[in-house]
């Protein structure tokens, strides 16, 4: 647990507000834009100047009053006209500015946003160009390789070896050098379509997380894998809300010893004992999803989705690999889609075993990164689960009843689900539900 302000936290997400919103939203922005750029160059023929200029959109400036609100027209303005060829007229707002250049419209759209967040120092910052030309043809390489978009953590690892393994950064009197990941990191991290490869930019509040997990002195590849670990934790999705929250997930994160070559793993808590051939739950969970009465109740709940979700199209899935109960499309109006996946009983192992099944189907859905995920059971899952849910940014929905006329539900998908009630019972085609029993 986490105490902000008395407040017990374990979704991580709570702690999004104010200033850690605008600058989560920055850092999304930054990507975006970055992510338009890539899409707009033939990276396999940038220049060692033009990485320079990627870099250039990553940082920020800071002084003592903080960060300027102007580095747009030192370092973005700038940087957008290298990379296109275009000339730059700066004037006193940034999206007539930017709109003025002519660049692409993908590229305008995003570099209109406030973007920017590493404070990498002036002192690397000049002869972090000249390293990028000396080091052109294997920064094509990682570059290239950040832009996959199915990386797996060897991958990653195996990238941050890499980036590792370049030449350090020289200060302009070759007096002093700085790591090659510090400047190139960021770029990555923003560069990598699944927003999993982890922003290490020397910042302080990343430094004490990596020094509460005991990562200090680690290689880069040790860092990235244990921090890429964190996602999906604590209800961090992506390495920006790592980054931002920083400083309150070393608060939730226990630093484990490595493991001693030749020698056993203890036992960390007193219930454990050697691995049993399946787990019971489970197995009773699967042995009933096969008897009719279960397959008639679950038909029920899902052919109940359709009044709820009057107006969305659902569609189902057989498909070997993913084969889903109900995928809304479009289900809050923002171009979100929810997938569902329904089970009769709201018990420990029916619990488990959906969560395995969202995680999995997910990944293979066209639109992975734009899908939420919601378990619908008949009558509300235990506290603990829905704690935990909640914790993976998994929505528990459930009937209140057998009859299935009547919704509650708790996590990400359920203010909009909730709103779609009240439309639905205002059109008398679904009751209000009851106030839920667990937190909404």
């Amino acid at each position: 647990m986490v105490s902000r302000h008395g407040q017990q936290v374990r979704n991580i997400q709570r702690l999004l507000k104010g200033e850690i919103r605008d600058w989560y939203e920055v850092e999304r922005n930054t990507a975006t834009l970055l992510d338009a750029v890539a899409g707009a160059l033939e990276l396999e023929k940038l220049s060692g100047n033009q990485i320079w200029q990627l870099m250039r959109l990553t940082w920020i400036t800071n002084n003592i009053h903080g960060v300027s609100p102007n580095h747009w027209q030192t370092l973005k303005v700038p940087a957008l006209g290298s990379l296109f060829g275009k000339s730059v007229e700066i004037s006193g707002d940034q999206s007539a500015t930017i709109r003025a250049m002519g660049l692409p419209f993908d590229v305008e759209l995003a570099a209109i946003r406030n973007t920017g967040v590493v404070n990498f120092r002036y002192v690397w910052r000049n002869t972090a160009q000249r390293w990028c030309v000396a080091n052109r043809r294997s920064l094509l390489e990682i570059i290239r390789d950040a832009r996959r978009p199915a990386m797996s953590l060897d991958d990653r690892i195996e990238l941050a070896a890499r980036i590792e393994g370049l030449p350090s950064i020289p200060s302009p009197d070759n007096k002093a050098s700085v790591r090659s990941a510090l400047a190139l990191a960021p770029l990555i991290a923003f560069l990598d379509p699944q927003h999993r490869f982890p922003i290490i930019s020397g910042g302080s509040e990343v430094s004490r997380l990596l020094k509460k997990l005991k990562l200090t002195n680690s290689g880069f590849g040790d860092q990235v894998r244990h921090l890429t670990g964190l996602i999906g934790q604590f209800g961090i999705e992506d390495v920006f809300m790592l980054d931002v929250l920083a400083k309150d997930i070393a608060t939730l994160v226990t630093a484990t010893p490595p493991d001693v070559p030749g020698e056993p793993r203890k036992s960390v808590h007193e219930s454990e004992t050697q691995l049993p051939e399946y787990d019971l739950d489970e197995r009773l969970a699967t042995q009933h999803a096969n008897s009719i009465v279960y397959r008639n109740r679950h038909n029920k709940m899902t052919e109940a989705l359709k009044s709820l979700f009057a107006g969305h199209e659902l569609v189902t899935s057989y498909d070997h690999d993913c084969n889903y109960d109900v995928l809304v499309r479009d289900y809050d109006r923002k171009s979100r889609d929810l997938l569902i996946e329904a089970k009769p009983d709201a018990d420990r192992g029916s619990i488990r075993i959906a969560i395995g099944q969202l995680l999995d189907y997910r990944r293979f859905l066209k639109r992975s990164a734009a899908s939420d995920l919601a378990i619908l059971t008949i009558l509300p899952p235990s506290p603990s689960y829905i704690e935990l849910l909640e914790e993976l940014e998994i929505t528990a929905l459930w009937y209140t009843d057998e009859t299935c006329q009547k919704i509650g539900g708790a996590g990400r998908a359920w203010p909009v689900i909730k709103n779609l009630v009240h439309v639905s019972a205002a059109a008398g085609d679904l009751p209000v539900p009851a106030p839920p029993n667990s937190r909404s």
